[in-house]
């Protein structure tokens, strides 16, 4: 699996260059602003049951829980499409994105395409076709992406070719998975539970769509929050598109944490926490200081040439993109290495005050906006006061981990801050000097 995501973000790499000359950043923000409203009520089409796959040890459970899904994403697409038949136009004015027009309308289908996606990828999990997904995801992610681009260059370089695009890698992702990766998953579809067993599935994981679903959907709502509410203050969907690409190289390092490192930390403190307890703070000390080493000087070197990197990849119209680039990458640092020792509020059992954070971090992202509405004069400064706080919340979440695990709570702080500190005063001499 980490071969794949490492492919995929390869991939990515080699396309952003060609793309990013063939769709304007006003393109790429009205496509943002589509597919953050996808993803965010894609989180909610499938009840959050599809986080439980995993779990049953008795088929008919998860069929129960797999059924459930599939229904609720019928009815959830449904319900989208006939809002946005009702008041698409009113939806695209209200998030300035009036030159998506029509094709708003197929918000619907996408967030369908996207919970059935999902639907078959933790299927695939659950029956661990990891050996075939990894074979199949390569040659899916380069021919949509290869259609992505041809369609831009031969037919049009309007935001239809990016909303296609997506909804080309869903289908044929689904087509796959269901044909060739999830073995015999027609003939289990077809099988259908008992109301006994769909009474005791709906007992057993009532939780899910209780807590499960919304807390994954304010913690992916507020990822894409600036996003939907930048365009609305600043009167333009080209910030958007900036911060989606400002966000690129930025968002490498944490895809590929969240793909290998996350999921080895939950799975060796998990170990350790019930073998010698008192071992778990060193262990995530050790992967705390070891994050923060190699995750800061890279991130210093893109806050010094951010802009002029941007430039030369992407094209001039990008260079805004890479001083954006720049003022995230001091607070990257501390969201880079907070997510992968977050894991510790699930070693310890503590999912409701994690919750507590994503509640929390919401608000503050959605208060530095509003606040940055008022009091920034441009796209950059805007993004410099949705730094700020974002950084305050990471440090927050790191302080608070290392306050459960009793250990080094401080210093770890004062070590992350020195070492950043250090290296930031040579890169503004660095960054005077040559520029």
């Amino acid at each position: 699996m980490f071969s794949a995501s490492l492919s995929g973000i390869v991939i990515q790499l080699v396309f952003s260059p060609i793309l990013s000359r063939i769709y304007t950043p006003e393109v790429y923000g009205l496509f943002s602003i589509f597919n953050s409203m996808t993803v965010v009520a894609g989180v909610f089409a499938t009840l959050g049951y599809n986080k439980a796959f995993v779990l049953p040890k008795e088929d008919s459970i998860f069929r129960s829980l797999l059924r459930f899904s599939l229904r609720a994403t019928w009815m959830i697409s449904l319900l989208v499409f006939v809002v946005t038949l009702l008041i698409g136009a009113d939806i695209n004015r209200w998030f300035g994105s009036d030159d998506l027009g029509l094709w708003i309308l197929l918000l619907g289908p996408t967030v369908m395409l996207l919970s059935l996606d999902r639907i078959t990828l933790d299927w695939a999990i659950r029956v661990k076709s990891f050996k075939k997904q990894s074979l199949v995801s390569v040659p899916i992610t380069l021919g949509t992406k290869s259609f992505n681009a041809l369609y831009g260059w031969l037919i049009s370089s309007t935001v239809e070719g990016l909303i296609f695009t997506t909804i080309l890698l869903y289908f044929t992702r689904i087509v796959v998975y269901i044909t060739r990766i999830i073995p015999n998953a027609l003939a289990f579809l077809k099988q259908i539970p008992g109301v006994e067993i769909r009474e005791r599935t709906k007992e057993e994981y009532r939780e899910y769509p209780r807590y499960i679903m919304w807390g994954t959907a304010i913690s992916t709502f507020s990822n894409y929050l600036p996003i939907l509410v930048m365009p609305v203050l600043l009167g333009s969907a080209k910030p958007a598109g900036l911060l989606v690409y400002a966000g690129l190289i930025l968002d490498l390092p944490a895809r590929l944490m969240g793909s290998a490192i996350s999921p080895v930390f939950l799975q060796k403190a998990s170990e350790v926490h019930r073998i010698d307890p008192a071992q778990l703070g060193p262990t995530t000390w050790r992967l705390y200081r070891t994050l923060v080493l190699i995750s800061v000087l890279p991130l210093v070197i893109l806050f010094i040439v951010g802009q002029p990197l941007y430039g030369f990849l992407f094209g001039s119209e990008w260079a805004e993109a890479g001083q954006a680039a720049e003022i995230l990458s001091i607070y990257f640092l501390y969201r880079l290495v907070g997510s992968p020792i977050s894991s510790i509020f699930n070693v310890l059992r503590k999912e409701r005050q994690f919750f507590f954070f994503q509640i929390g971090l919401f608000i503050l992202k959605l208060l530095a906006l509003l606040i940055g509405g008022i009091f920034a004069a441009d796209f950059l400064e805007l993004v410099m006061i949705f730094a700020c706080a974002n950084g305050i919340a990471y440090v927050a979440l790191i302080v608070w981990v290392f306050a459960l695990l009793k250990y080094r709570v401080l210093y770890s702080i004062v070590f992350t801050i020195t070492i950043q500190t250090i290296l930031l005063l040579l890169a503004l001499c660095a960054k005077s000097a040559l520029f």
